[in-house]
Parts: structure tokens; sequence; C-alpha cells
């Protein structure tokens, strides 16, 4: 058994933890530089085994998924209070099959009414705005990611958000919003701590319509209607507390991507002075977007939004446990320990970019990157398990984008978070 070289021990446990916590990504390109591109390094909860090269990290994904799990703190930041869904599913035939069951529900020729509906609900957030009011950009798109997942998962929207009857119901702030739910990385000490929105405990108002509907035959379109419909014709393959986990992970799968994508986003326009490109593409697509409902993958923006995903990336850092051991390369995989990807710094590796650490839109300028850049382009994760509703994330986020620039300038506030100007354009 061949052990990856790296700072284990209790000797090392205390200093990997702090220089993790200062600076996390220096840390782990410092354990690359000086160990090579398979290390293993310990906070004290055990070995964790860091694997930075894109051709290793493709061959973990792709034929070791079946032999790894997710961390207990994705889980419980996944699943929340309402068990398992496609995210945290782990038993290999359970997972695949029901990807298998979902994956007509993100098919191509249903992105078309859901870039509409961003676009239209990203038209009612600007809405709220006032000319050179300063605002949260991130708490902003939460809500609007709130909104669109809501009617298209549930056919439902936020209550005070929305009046329309027609909808299936409304939703109280607190369960579309959800909670943020902070956890411990590295277990033993508590020292590395991660915080992502997840389902609050009480999500009454939604589960009355997830239950309503399983009495109601009608088809309103959304994802529970589908999800009810296989219930109905499979039980035992897809139970009602089954058909609850996929429904709450779905309204919330988005809320830590769709905000802090968008918000890096308009941080990058600003720094890079693309706000030009980004306000004319978004005025000659308005038309091609009601017509159509498409974005071109060779859309400008979305390049800006790619290169921008691939400099700031929402999932900097990829988790799992070792759940059967393994090789990889020349190293043995040893079950119980973590092991750690970062897309972080695969984006910014030379070996796989040319000047990595320049923003370069024009990479994505054709939609498709030259194969050895691809294979280290991970923003949605890799392998057979990457996030399903990764092509639709974008057109939409590209939506949002176009229908904040047609009205709006947007600002940051220098050394405030989130906060951003917001002036409104002059009509022309």
């Amino acid at each position: 058994m061949t052990l990856p070289p790296g700072p284990v021990g209790p000797q090392h446990a205390r200093l990997n933890a702090q220089f993790f916590q200062r600076d996390p990504l220096g840390f782990l390109s410092h354990l690359a530089d000086s160990f090579g591109d398979v290390s293993r390094f310990d906070f004290g909860a055990g070995p964790i085994v860091f694997v930075h090269d894109a051709d290793l990290v493709r061959s973990l994904f792709r034929f070791h998924e079946a032999d790894l799990i997710k961390p207990e703190f994705l889980r419980a930041s996944n699943a929340a209070h309402w068990g398992d869904g496609l995210t945290t599913l782990d038993d290999p035939g359970i997972w695949h099959s029901r990807r298998q069951l979902l994956l007509p529900l993100f098919r191509a020729r249903l992105r078309a009414p859901r870039l509409a509906l961003a676009a239209e609900l990203a038209d009612e957030t600007c809405a709220r705005w006032a000319d050179g009011e300063q605002i949260d950009l991130t708490h902003e798109l939460r809500i609007l990611t709130a909104r669109i997942a809501l009617r298209t998962v549930l056919d439902a929207d936020l209550e005070d958000f929305c009046d329309d009857q027609k909808l299936s119901g409304l939703v109280p702030f607190s369960e579309g919003y959800g909670e943020d739910f902070t956890t411990a990385i590295d277990g033993a000490t508590g020292v590395m701590q991660m915080t992502r929105p997840r389902a609050s405990r009480r999500m009454d108002g939604v589960l009355s319509i997830i239950h309503a509907r399983f009495d109601d035959p009608s088809d309103r379109g959304d994802v529970l209607s589908a999800l009810v419909n296989a219930h109905r014709a499979d039980p035992e393959a897809l139970s009602v507390q089954d058909v609850i986990g996929e429904i709450i992970q779905m309204l919330f799968a988005g809320h830590l991507t769709i905000p802090f994508a968008l918000t890096q986003l308009w941080r990058d326009i600003a720094q890079h002075g693309l706000d030009s490109q980004v306000t004319g593409e978004a005025t000659a697509d308005d038309g091609l977007l009601r017509r159509e409902m498409t974005i071109p993958v060779t859309s400008r923006t979305m390049a800006i939004l790619r290169e921008s995903m691939r400099l700031g990336p929402p999932a900097p850092i990829l988790y799992r446990d070792v759940a059967r051991g393994f090789q990889l390369g020349k190293h043995s995989m040893v079950e119980g320990h973590g092991i750690w990807v970062s897309p972080g710094l695969l984006h910014r590796d030379s070996r796989y970019f040319v000047q990595p650490a320049a923003f370069r839109p024009e990479r994505f300028a054709t939609g498709r990157l030259p194969p050895v850049s691809a294979k280290a382009y991970m923003p949605f994760g890799a392998g057979p398990r990457v996030c399903i509703a990764a092509s639709q994330s974008v057109s939409q986020m590209v939506a949002i984008c176009h229908a904040i620039a047609r009205k709006f300038r947007l600002e940051p506030v220098s050394g405030v978070g989130n906060q951003f100007e917001v002036w409104r354009r002059p009509v022309i």
C-alpha cells in the first residue's frame, strides 16, 4: 500500500488547521507544490487526501464515485431536516436510477419557459429597487432564486411577493428563503467551518402543497407534478417521503450557486469595465429571448459568466469520504480517509489554462473550451454526479443578468461585502 506523502500526524494537525483557516487555497497550493498532485494532510479528524491533477480528478469521479460518499456536514446541509434526495443518496444503484428518473425534467426543451420565467421574475426584482439605492445583492438574488425555484418546482411563490391566485399556493418567506447552516468541516477541532443555505425546520406551507398534489390528478407542468406521477406509476421506486426529499432539496439547490455566482459576476463586470458589452448584448438579445427563449452558447455575457466562475467557482473545494478503498494512480485511497478536490486551484493552473490569473472571457467565445482546459473546468462538479441542472442554471443566470442590465448599472460598494449601488439606466 502506497499512501500519498504530506504533513500528517498530531505534530502537523494544528499547524495545518491554522494555515488552512488563514488561506484555504494557499494551503492547498502549498501542498501541491511541496508534495505533488496527490498529497495527504491531517486536521486531527483523520487524514485527508488532496488530489490536484485534472486527469486523476476525472478518473476519481468517473470510475470511483461508487467508492465515495459525501461527508456528513455536506449531507446535513443538503438534506437538512427532510431526508435524502439526489444530492445525498449514497447507494450507487439508487442514486443512478433516481438520476435517470429526474434527467427528463432538465432536458433542453424545458429550459425555454424557465428562461422566460427567470427574466420575468428578475424584472420584478428590479422594480423594487430605487435609483441610487444601496442593496445587498446576494440577498436580493437569493430571494429571486427562491421564487424561481418555487415556481419551477412547486408552481408556487413567496408570500408578499406574489398574489397570483392561479398558482398552487403561496409559501411563507421563512420557508422559501430557508436558513443559513454553519457546520464544521474537520469534525474534530471545529476550526474549519462552512455556511450554506438549506431548508428550515418548519416547512408547513411547502408540505401542504406537496401532500395536496397527491390528491390532485392534474398536471401543473412543474417538477412536483412529474414526481407525483412517477410515484403513482411505481410507489416502491419513489415513495411519498422520496418525493418530499427531492422537492425540498431542489428548492434550495441553487441558493448558494446562483446568488454567489451572479454577485461575483457583477463585481467582475465592474472591475473589468464590461458593463457596456453586457448592456449592449442584453438590449440586442431582449427580442431574441422573448421570441425564442434561448441564450446562444456564443453569448458574450455567458462567456463572461463562465470566466467569472472559473476564477471564483461557487464551490472552490469539493469534499468526499472514502467508503471503500481503491487505487488512484500509484496511491492507495483508504476507507475512512477524506478526499478533497479544488476547482478553485485547478481553474488557476497553468497546465490547463493560458494566463490562468487573467480575466479572459474570450476563452469561452465559441461556447467550448479546448480539451486541455475542459477537463479541468468543473464549477458544477464532475463525473456522473455533476449538477443535474448545470446547463439550465448557466442560461438562467445569463437571463437574469440581462434583465438587470437592461434597467440598472450596478456598482460594488468598496469594502462593504455584497453591497451594490444601483443606478437606473436612462430610457432611450
